[in-house]
């Protein structure tokens, strides 16, 4: 709302929430500013439709639905019109002043008066979201993306380059078809039409105006209505789309880009009819960035998915070998251990580690079969372990082949993954911890191997099993298609809802509960924490909200080793 300039600062903290913290400081303020008060009857008496809430590109129809307009602008002659079909996510602003956020599954219209469908169109994603003038819109990135791609592509020479030294002949020529005529694009969520404009920044107060921070209004139309990871039905289609979602992160890698939130909510998929083969379109590119990006001020935000974030970023410490198990003699010197100067930079090996943790959620937790869950509710449902990491590092940092809480987690079907599966995790490891040592972060080359040969082996030794497991069937949610804003924000302004993780285990009452997911997974109207039940990490878990002690610690490393 626009005349929020005539509310005192601590109306305009309260919270959406129970009416008794928000009455509560609002009666207090009243007292100890009546004056305020009269501002803002004012205000509201004076305000336009457009302050009061009215939003002069949205029409609200007799069933509820609502029709967005895009305006002309230099690109469209003619307004654009969107009827929602249904609403796949939201999340809220931190204040009682703020705007929320929408995802709408959308189809394409005549007009308002006229909310018929287009002939021809499809039905799409459109993003009605709040940005701060001063950051970069997802359309800006994505554009940005694109062309760094487009310019490597233009480079004659560029399987010779020094970053794909590791890149064996089968991965280049896929690569190459990719940036073939731009068909690099088909591997991304891309951003089809948009509308971005500036709201007012003059707060209504007759005697005194004030001027707030400007915010851009962004409506972002997406090409595709896909389907997320964890709707996909067969393990083998699974391991398709995150095979083509390594490619699609190759393209990055080549140009430069990390993006710093791969989860199974950005791992979107679309075909064309039921039997067709699937193609992946990874999605929220909003936090992804150059790497190294030298210009770039240091971030104290943590962007992820708590779940699926490397250890690295998640912990914010790097990952060093093993100190030698030697006594120091006295008046010795404790042994210093090589690692990186500075803070944790997100780079590439970042995202390639939560396609490990996908893969590992998938085969533990998403398999349609009553086994024993107790590997997957440590390592993706414990509160702290969200909290701290712990659990998760000393999992990573260790032989899970031989781990009985994991082998127990898979069907006969799938004991064949797990040694590449281990493999995998060793290469990964071995990866940091020799880069950390010689302290080569932004050294690209040192990636090529994890980044090409790795991966590559790893989906070759799964594919020499493949007719065990490719028909094994998954838990999906039909009732969630496209939940785009999954991504977490550990630290920073924004709340963003968590992704939800389903346990076969759990009963499914009809009803939705009050609690983050329901019984089946899908998220809730609002999220609310309570540190006594067993359920999805949320982003208000992961906050610090005290330290961890070691009874916590003790509890966690119990429960990675089965005595609890």
């Amino acid at each position: 709302m626009a005349f929020t300039g005539a509310i005192p600062d601590d109306w305009s903290r309260c919270r959406e929430g129970r009416s008794s913290y928000v009455i509560g400081p609002i009666r207090r303020a009243v007292n100890q500013h009546p004056d305020a008060l009269v501002r803002l009857l004012v205000a509201l008496f004076l305000a336009k439709e457009e302050q009061l809430g009215y939003d002069p590109l949205v029409t609200r129809l007799s069933d509820g639905s609502y029709v967005y307009e895009l305006p002309p602008d230099g690109e469209r002659p003619s307004s654009v019109y969107y009827r929602t079909v249904a609403l796949l996510s939201q999340y809220h602003s931190p204040s009682l002043t703020g705007r929320r956020a929408r995802v709408w599954r959308v189809k394409q219209v005549v007009s308002p008066t006229d909310p018929r469908r287009v002939h021809g169109t499809i039905d799409r994603v459109l993003k009605d979201v709040l940005l701060d003038a001063t950051m970069k819109t997802e359309a800006e990135i994505q554009q940005q993306l694109f062309h760094d791609i487009d310019a490597f592509s233009q480079d004659a020479n560029w399987r010779n380059r020094d970053i794909l030294k590791e890149f064996d002949q089968t991965t280049i020529d896929s690569i190459a078809e990719a940036l073939e005529g731009g068909n690099f694009r088909r591997y991304f969520s891309t951003i089809v039409d948009k509308h971005i404009d500036f709201l007012s920044s003059t707060l209504s107060s007759p005697s005194s105006p004030v001027t707030s921070p400007r915010n851009r209004r962004c409506l972002f139309v997406y090409e595709y209505f896909c389907t997320p990871l964890y709707s996909v039905p067969t393990l083998g289609e699974v391991f398709d789309i995150v095979k083509q979602c390594l490619t699609a992160l190759r393209l990055m890698f080549c140009a430069g880009w990390v993006h710093r939130d791969v989860s199974p909510g950005n791992i979107l998929a679309v075909r064309q009819t039921p039997g067709s083969p699937w193609r992946v379109q990874l999605s929220d590119l909003e936090f992804a960035r150059r790497f190294p990006d030298v210009g770039a001020p240091p971030s104290s935000q943590i962007t992820g998915t708590p779940p699926f974030m490397a250890c690295e970023i998640h912990t914010s410490k790097y990952l060093l070998p093993p100190p030698t198990l030697e006594r120091i003699p006295p008046g010795g010197k404790v042994p210093v251990v090589p690692r990186p100067k500075g803070p944790v930079v997100y780079h590439y090996q970042h995202d390639l580690e939560s396609l490990w943790w996908i893969v590992l959620w998938i085969v533990t937790m998403r398999v349609r079969q009553n086994l024993p869950r107790r590997f997957g509710e440590a390592m993706f449902l414990s509160e702290a372990g969200m909290r701290n990491g712990l659990a998760r590092t000393t999992l990573f940092s260790e032989c899970i082949a031989d781990d009985d809480m994991f082998l127990e987690s898979l069907p006969p079907s799938l004991e064949s993954l797990a040694v590449p599966l281990e493999n995998l995790r060793y290469d990964l490891y071995a990866a940091y911890t020799s880069r950390n040592q010689e302290d080569r972060i932004n050294d690209i080359g040192t990636y090529s191997y994890i980044m090409g040969r790795a991966f590559t082996l790893f989906f070759d030794d799964v594919g020499n099993s493949r007719s065990e497991w490719e028909s094994v069937d998954l838990v999906v949610e039909h009732d969630a298609p496209y939940p785009i804003r999954t991504s977490t924000v550990v630290s920073g302004p924004h709340p963003r809802p968590s992704y939800p993780v389903l346990t076969l285990n759990n009963p499914s009452p009809k009803k939705r509960q009050l609690q983050d997911t329901d019984t089946q997974g899908r998220p809730a109207k609002r999220a609310r924490c309570s540190p006594t039940v067993n359920r999805p990490v949320t982003r208000s878990m992961t906050r610090q909200d005290g330290p961890i002690t070691r009874s916590q610690s003790r509890r966690l490393l119990q429960i990675r080793q089965g005595r609890c």
